[in-house]
């Protein structure tokens, strides 16, 4: 569980949770984790990476369309995001805190 959770306080989102926000991260599939872990072996911070590198538009299309879809149901709910109980950022950084 520590691998998961230090990753989670080096994302973007983290920011919003150290002021009490629930926030979520998503996580590519088990397909864009293999892609993901060969960038990373085999391209990230070398030669290779670098802006001659294909780009998957359909994909990013893809996600930008379901964080819209997600952004928005969120905005429709009547009751603000909630932490889960007992969820440990919520307890670190919640509004009982």
């Amino acid at each position: 569980m520590r691998a998961p959770r230090f990753r989670f306080i080096r994302s973007d989102q983290y920011s919003f949770v150290k002021q009490g926000i629930p926030s979520v991260w998503l996580r590519n599939g088990a397909d864009g984790i293999d892609v993901l872990k060969k960038w990373f072996a085999t391209r990230y911070h070398t030669p290779l990476d670098n802006m001659e590198q294909q780009i998957y538009y359909d994909a990013g299309l893809k996600a930008a369309g379901m964080y819209f879809l997600l952004g928005y149901s969120v905005a429709q709910q009547d009751q603000p995001p909630a932490w889960n109980e007992n969820d440990f950022f919520g307890t670190m950084f919640g509004p009982t805190r």
